[in-house]
């Protein structure tokens, strides 16, 4: 083999390593981004799974559906007056669950831990 044909070769095996390296990251990329989304799905069945059963959520889903068929205002249990009755207190605390479990939620989807929407 003359001089010519070894740098031949030698550029053939350095473009060769360098496609088998592209090829590697980008198979990386992807398997990352599909563990990824497939993180994303399992965390959501959960946590809809979860809720089914939560019962303090579901309390407060009845509290709030109490109250608001009361006619009673909101405004009177997120800025309570120093006379709480204790079943209105009950009310507020059962209130305020379930709209931290909705600010659980919009956080978690804001930040993409819950894929509602692919």
């Amino acid at each position: 083999m003359d001089v010519n044909q070894l740098a031949i070769l030698n550029t053939f095996s350095q473009i060769t390593t360098a496609a088998a390296m592209l090829l590697s990251l980008i198979i990386a990329c992807a398997a990352i981004d599909r563990h990824q989304r497939t993180a994303r799905k399992a965390q959501t069945a959960t946590f809809l799974y979860e809720s089914r059963f939560d019962k303090r959520y579901i309390d407060g889903l009845h509290a709030l559906r109490a109250i608001h068929l009361s006619g009673k205002s909101f405004r009177r249990y997120i800025f309570p007056p120093q006379t709480l009755t204790s079943q209105e207190s009950k009310e507020r605390q059962q209130l305020v669950y379930c709209l931290n479990f909705y600010e659980r939620l919009a956080v978690g989807i804001h930040h993409g831990i819950y894929g509602f929407v692919e």
